[in-house]
This record gives C-alpha cells, structure tokens and sequence, in this order.
C-alpha cells in the first residue's frame, strides 16, 4: 500500500528516439534529464523510460553518437501520469557541435555553477540611480559601505571591476572607479557573486561587469536633474546645495548612411562641503 502511494506522487517519462530521416528507431541514444541524476538509453527499437520523476517542469537531453544533441525545455511531468515524447535526431554530418533547442530558453542554467545577475538597460532606466555602484548595490548578497562594494561579506578589494573588458580596479585602495560610470550610459551591469571563471582571477569575492552603451541609427538624448532643495531652504540642515546632473546623447553620424554612430556621455555633481562657509582669513 505504502509503495503504491509512492508511485502515485511520481511521474514518469517515456518515448522513442528515430532517425529523422529514416524514421527508424536508434538504439542506445542517451536520455538525461539536466539537473538531475536521472537518465538512460534507448532499447533495440529507440523506445525509452524514465520513471519516479517528481512533479515539476525539466530540460531533457537526447544525444547519440553521429548525431547533432536535441534539448527539450519545459517537458511538465504531473504526478501519477505518463508523458509520452517523440524526438527525431538528425546526423551531424554538417552540423557537428551543434544544439537544438526546443522550447523557451530556461531561466537558470542547471549546469552551470556561475551565480550571476544581468541587469539590462531598460531595467536600469526603471531605477532612481545615479551610477553603477548604485545600481549594484540594489542586488541580493551586496552592501555598500564608505569604504566600497562589498559583496557576500567580503572585503572591498576582493571584488574585480571591468569596464568593457578592462580593469578598472584602484590598485591602490582596490576599490572600483568603475563603478562610478554614468547609468544613462549603461548598457548591460552583469553581476557574479560565486563560482566565477579563470579569467576572473582577482575576483575572490565577485565581479562586477560593466558595458557601455552604442550609439543606434536614431537620435537619442537622456538627461536627468536632481537637487536637495527646492530654493527656500539652502543654507539649512537638511540641505547640502547638491545638484547633480547627466546627459547623454546617442546617434548616427551625419553623412555616412547610418554606417558610423557616436555617444557621447557626461555628468555633474556639486555639493558644499561640511562646513559650507570656508574663512578667508585666520586671526
């Protein structure tokens, strides 16, 4: 009784692998469902199963030798029922190394040990921030202090900052200028708190990757303004008298057809500094 139970919270998955264009059953193709340690091979007739899957949405795998691999995204497996699946594999004669995928792309990669956030220029334009460090500093697992960015509780220098490639790492404090970069002239901000490669030595902690903006075959001008007072109320405590200011400005080159494309990008930043008033003169 409990083992009937138990097969009753499970699913199960089967199918057959053909030729795609012979329509004959390939024997021995392998099956694995990513993420997981479950998988198999096909029998004499191409026919396969897989069963106590739990309830859930999985990615399969079909691969044999001579042929070019075949993912499945999205193949829902509901408990107590059977999911049948018919795969055609096609020989890899001219299309060796490569991947077929059916379906949505998925929105995390089981197999890779990377933990990464990409955020996107239109994300950002949603954000009330000023430069990348804000921007960072809105992710999970990232604080920011006076004296940096620090990420998953490690010290400020143990996080890589890259600006299209290149480091942008103080080598002194080995805090991130980098991360100043207007946020009207990002791109992309992708994020790696754990499980970064080889070329991402330095980044002990994480990486921070930063890309710049391009211009397109139309002409774009952003701008934003903001300020602590509304004028009545300088010179008081809740006022420093900042102003803070970025313009960008995106598009084609005049003359050359759209072929060649300029951006251009600047801020302002002015403040009073602690004692507003500086003495001229000392008695």
């Amino acid at each position: 009784m409990l083992q009937l139970q138990l097969l009753s919270q499970t699913g199960t998955l089967t199918g057959t692998v053909k030729d795609a264009d012979t329509g004959e059953g390939l024997s021995g193709a392998t099956v694995f469902i990513i993420g997981t340690y479950n998988g198999g091979f096909t029998d004499e007739q191409g026919r396969f199963s897989l069963k106590g899957l739990k309830p859930g949405d999985y990615s399969v795998r079909f691969s044999f030798i001579g042929y070019a691999e075949k993912v499945y995204n999205g193949i829902t497996i509901s408990a107590g029922e059977t999911r049948q699946l018919e795969v055609e594999l096609s020989p890899a004669i001219t299309t060796l190394g490569e991947v077929e995928i059916v379906g949505q792309r998925t929105l995390i990669d089981l197999e890779s040990g990377q933990s990464e956030v990409n955020i996107s220029d239109e994300e950002i334009s949603e954000m009330s921030v000023k430069n990348v460090q804000e921007i960072v500093a809105m992710q999970l697992g990232v604080n920011e202090t006076p004296d940096g960015i620090q990420i998953r509780g490690g010290r400020v220098y143990e996080t890589d900052y890259l600006v299209e490639g290149i480091n942008a790492q103080d080598p002194l404090a080995g805090t991130g200028f980098g991360v100043d970069v207007n946020a009207s002239a990002v791109k992309n901000v992708q994020l790696i708190t754990g499980g970064s490669g080889a070329e991402y030595g330095s980044g002990t902690s994480g990486v921070i990757l930063t890309r710049i903006k391009e211009g397109g075959k139309k002409l774009e001008l952003r701008g934003s303004y903001r300020r602590d007072n509304l004028g009545f109320n300088q010179n008081q405590g809740v006022s420093w008298n900042t102003d803070e200011a970025s313009l960008s400005i995106s598009g084609p080159v005049p003359g050359f057809k759209g072929k060649l494309t300029f951006f251009a990008s600047g801020s302002m930043f002015l403040t009073d500094e602690y004692y507003r008033v500086q003495a001229r003169q000392l008695h």
